[in-house]
């Protein structure tokens, strides 16, 4: 059981570290999102390279998209890992969540986050049907 336990407490620290990952991730998204549109807004209306930072936006929203999907799954895995571990140590059981509560919990963060990536990618084409306007 010392293994089961070690594995346990290494599988539990793996899921808060990738809880955590997730978060510093966004913050460096939106350190790279505030750069390109500092870039891209400063003289919007009057530079023609403004698809520059444009793609470079959409690109990396796609990008985070992907890496957040990613480390969704590997927290699946982990969960699972953990719960197959608990019923090993036979540990207390948590109260069981209804479909919906489990449904939400597994994916509300995803879904901020893809919203939030969804959002940069229409502000960046939205920005680029104005500025095609203005000129």
């Amino acid at each position: 059981m010392g293994y089961e336990m070690e594995l346990f407490k290494e599988t539990s620290a793996d899921i808060r570290h990738y809880s955590s990952l997730r978060f510093q991730i966004l913050a460096a998204f939106l350190v790279f999102q505030g750069v390109l549109m500092t870039i891209a807004f400063r003289d919007v209306f009057r530079t023609p390279l403004f698809w520059l930072p444009m793609s470079a936006g959409i690109f990396i929203s796609v990008l985070y998209a992907i890496l957040e999907w990613r480390i969704n799954r590997g927290l699946e895995r982990l969960v699972r890992r953990s719960n197959a571990l608990e019923d090993l140590l036979q540990m207390p059981k948590r109260e069981p969540l209804t479909r919906i509560d489990e449904l939400l919990r597994k994916w509300y963060v995803s879904i901020a986050l893809w919203g939030l990536f969804a959002g940069a990618i229409a502000i960046w084409i939205g920005a680029e049907v104005l500025s095609a306007r203005a000129s």
